[in-house]
């Protein structure tokens, strides 16, 4: 997944989210976020990047496969 760690970095940042924020409405784990703010874990599970993907409202393949950070 080339771009999802930073992605979501960056639009964490620019949203100006915590992750407890993203947790309560993703119903994601806080610590799978910490997890995907520190590293590009090519076996995050499809389901959460589709909840986040959402959340931040972009599409599945930009969250992953485009560098959001200059499209922005």
């Amino acid at each position: 997944m080339m771009y999802l760690q930073k992605n979501f970095n960056y639009l964490k940042f620019r949203g100006d989210l915590s992750f407890r924020k993203i947790a309560k409405e993703t119903g994601i784990n806080t610590n799978t976020l910490q997890i995907l703010s520190k590293k590009n874990d090519e076996n995050m599970r499809i389901e959460v990047v589709l909840k986040l993907a959402d959340f931040f409202q972009v599409s599945l393949d930009e969250f992953v496969k485009k560098d959001l950070t200059t499209n922005f």
